[in-house]
């Protein structure tokens, strides 16, 4: 009997595991009402329905790319996953652009999002805030558009963000594969690691940073001359 009562708790558990993994809802709040949409588009539906200010709360599980024009608070469940405590991430899944018109006062933040894929920036994107994220690539369309102002907190970016000319970045309690700033954007570094490469950064600030040093056209002291180190 109580092997049998154990299996039935497994089973209870499995099933609310799935349950909650496949449950995908979208809320959005909008001038204090609440608007709910299911299912994997349910993200998509959100953001036809939400204007600049709003906050779409996503539940966990992989919901359909798409495009953000809006000025909005995107939130997630999390970017980590956990079996044993059934914690599952929010991920959004295949390509996205982000294309806000810079004459817009509201600021666009995403947080507690898992996304493997690219997000291209188009025009100019301001004051945007990152948090509690894991992405993979984050390019702009033309290195003459503008990231400007923006801020990555505790952030795990595996592939590549560029950081175009007149364009600004501040990362803190962040790991990051390869910052790009060639073209002469500015980065700067509070308690993060570059785990893979610095070869594209240039004139940065960096405070309490494990750098991995990769540039084959420059030595050591050549990347040390050209950038700002705090310990």
């Amino acid at each position: 009997m109580k092997k049998l009562f154990i299996s039935l708790v497994a089973a209870l558990m499995a099933a609310t595991a799935t349950y909650a993994q496949s449950s995908l809802v979208a809320t959005l709040s909008h001038e204090g009402e609440i608007s709910v949409f299911h299912g994997a588009s349910s993200l998509k539906q959100a953001m036809e329905a939400a204007d600049h200010g709003d906050i779409i709360t996503l539940a966990s599980g992989g919901y359909d790319a798409v495009n953000i024009t809006k000025a909005i608070t995107l939130r997630g469940a999390g970017m980590e996953e956990d079996t044993i405590t059934g914690s599952f991430r929010t991920q959004i899944v295949g390509n996205f652009d982000i294309n806000i018109a810079d004459s817009i006062p509201e600021h666009l933040t995403i947080e507690g999002i898992y996304h493997e894929n690219t997000i291209t920036v188009y025009g100019t994107l301001s004051n945007a805030m990152l948090q509690k994220c894991r992405l993979g690539t984050i390019a702009v369309s033309d290195w003459n558009n503008t990231i400007n102002s923006l801020t990555c907190i505790h952030c795990y970016i595996w592939n590549t963000i560029q950081i175009p000319r007149n364009g600004s970045a501040n990362f803190v309690n962040s790991s990051v594969q390869y910052p790009d700033n060639r073209e002469g954007g500015n980065m700067e570094f509070t308690n993060c690691i570059i785990f893979e490469s610095a070869r594209f950064i240039y004139n940065s600030f960096f405070t309490n940073c494990f750098i991995s040093l990769w540039r084959s056209d420059y030595s050591q002291d050549q990347f040390l001359n050209e950038t700002n180190i705090n310990t």
